[in-house]
């Protein structure tokens, strides 16, 4: 069943660009297949280059993606002394160094990867009592660490455990029984969240990109800096 981002509504969005200038800490990051049905869910780490999520291999860092992600980002930071973003990215890749698993079930002495994602879709994603005594074991543990999680969980705890119900970037849903369409829903409905950027396969060239960011006139020195070279390259 699509998502809540339609085609028209994904190429709204301005493309995300490899240089870490319009990336944040913690940007929910939401996979979207061609019939824009999120399909898979991860967090950018602390870098700004590199993404957190769980795989059937378990939970790992890795590279930013290339194929069509929509990205999630809470707005209301500036009204608060810390980075929630920043504080989630860090639970993340202290999991991607943890050996946590994607499942842990087995089969006939294999790993069956889709157990827990199956196990995600019974049940009321609801954030009610069991997913409040959940939380409050995972926050005992050394590195707030589930023994195994799936990709949508992976987003959602991490900003449970950055902060507490009724904080505004707080994901108010059972981690346990969520997917990543669960997870697109809530941000869509949350007033503190809104998708900022898209990711392709294809976007404009370095051209185009220049030319439409010459035109701009806002931004830091750095960004005015930036702003002349590619005046340069548009020039030569």
């Amino acid at each position: 069943m699509p998502g809540v981002i339609n085609r028209t509504d994904f190429e709204k969005l301005p493309y995300y660009y490899s240089n870490r200038m319009n990336i944040e800490a913690g940007d929910v990051l939401i996979k979207l297949d061609n019939s824009f049905t999120p399909t898979h869910c991860a967090l950018v780490d602390r870098g700004r280059e590199s993404l957190v999520h769980s795989i059937h291999a378990g939970v790992q860092s890795g590279r930013m993606p290339s194929s069509r992600y929509a990205v999630w980002r809470f707005q209301g930071e500036h009204q608060l002394k810390f980075h929630p973003g920043y504080r989630a990215a860090q639970i993340a890749e202290g999991w991607a160094n943890s050996n946590i698993g994607y499942t842990g079930c087995s089969l006939n002495n294999q790993s069956w990867g889709q157990w827990r994602a199956v196990i995600a879709k019974l049940g009321s994603s609801k954030f009610e009592k069991n997913a409040k005594n959940r939380l409050k074991k995972y926050r005992k543990r050394q590195n707030f660490a589930p023994k195994n999680m799936i990709c949508s969980e992976l987003v959602i705890l991490a900003y449970q455990l950055s902060g507490n119900l009724g904080d505004g970037y707080f994901i108010e849903i059972d981690a346990k029984h969520a997917t990543p369409p669960v997870v697109e829903a809530y941000l869509n409905k949350s007033k503190n969240w809104s998708p900022v950027f898209r990711v392709a396969k294809s976007g404009p060239s370095y051209g185009e990109m220049a030319k439409k960011f010459v035109k701009s006139d806002t931004g830091n020195q750095m960004q005015t800096i930036m702003r002349e070279s590619m005046r340069d390259y548009l020039q030569n």
